[in-house]
This record gives C-alpha cells, structure tokens and sequence, in this order.
C-alpha cells in the first residue's frame, strides 16, 4: 500500500523511509498536493560488478574511432592567449 508524503516530510524523514522500503513500503512524494516521486522497494537485480561494467565501455570506446575531430597540433591544445 502506498501512502503519500509531502516533499517537505520526505526531506525530513528521508532516513526513515528508506528503512521501510526493503519491508515492502511505497511512499508517494507530493508536492503542492500533486505526486511528483515515489520511493519503492527495489525488485530487480543488483546492479553489475562496477568494474566489469567499467571494462567493457573502455572496450566499446576501443571499436569506435573518433569521428569529426579537427586535425590539431601540439600548440593549438595549450590556451595561448
């Protein structure tokens, strides 16, 4: 069931919602009266190894090439002003 709190009772008790939302609580956050959030339990899996997630977007940078990069010199990379 979810119940609905004011973004000013949210900030205030943000520790204690958190705490409630691995025992199944939902939180509706509102605003002026209106919904704008909703703090819920997470029910999908873990995130990935940060690591592995790491190595394989160092891996897709690899097969890309840069594209439409202006040809450069050593000078044009130092701010001379």
């Amino acid at each position: 069931m979810a119940i609905a709190v004011s973004a000013d009772d949210a900030d205030r008790t943000f520790s204690g919602l958190l705490r409630g939302a691995p025992d199944g609580h939902t939180d509706i956050v509102t605003r002026q009266g209106r919904a704008v959030a909703a703090l819920a339990p997470v029910t999908e899996t873990p995130l990935a190894d940060p690591k592995a997630a790491f190595r394989e977007f160092l891996g897709e940078l690899e097969r890309r090439p840069a594209q439409n990069l202006p040809k450069l010199t050593r000078d044009d990379m130092h701010d001379r002003a």
